[in-house]
């Protein structure tokens, strides 16, 4: 069976009726792709590559994306390099522009308004509670250093 096909194949006869079936079937494939309705079926297909081509490599994503993450964050590469070249060069950089632009900074602070607008939204009841609560810890620290200060000195007079 197998001799019989391969002459048949060799002979001229059919190698161009083959070739006029495979040109006749290129020509109409051509033509349906030119038509509306191959048009359509392309663009549908073309969707369904993109949702699916999306849906994989979402799917990719959320797989392997945390782990190379958590694998890069876990190198001592990573943090010998960041702690030997990266954080000089940022913190070089930094400065540079804090120098450069230090009245802008200050200007977008507005350090002094924001402290006067805090102290004028403060409640005054709240205000003199906080001020008398800092003040008795402080003066509670003083009076034991003032006791610990009068009993060393009158030590030192006893002494004497």
């Amino acid at each position: 069976m197998k001799e019989l096909i391969a002459k048949w194949l060799s002979e001229p006869q059919t190698m161009k009726m083959l070739e006029q079936n495979v040109s006749q079937i290129c020509l109409r494939f051509n033509e349906w792709l030119m038509s509306p309705q191959g048009n359509t079926k392309i663009n549908e297909i073309i969707k369904q590559s993109r949702e699916r081509l999306k849906d994989k490599l979402s799917d990719y994503l959320h797989d392997v994306f945390p782990k190379t993450v958590k694998s890069a964050l876990g190198s001592e590469k990573l943090w010998e390099w960041f702690e030997s070249t990266a954080l000089p060069t940022l913190s070089d950089m930094l400065s540079n522009y804090i120098i450069e632009h230090r009245q802008d900074l200050i200007d977008n602070l507005k350090l002094a308004e924001r402290i006067e607008t805090a102290i004028n939204d403060q409640d005054v009841r709240q205000f003199h509670k906080m001020i008398n609560e800092i003040a008795a810890q402080h003066l509670g620290a003083i009076q034991v250093l003032g006791f610990i200060l009068g009993v060393m000195v009158g030590l030192l007079q006893l002494l004497q």
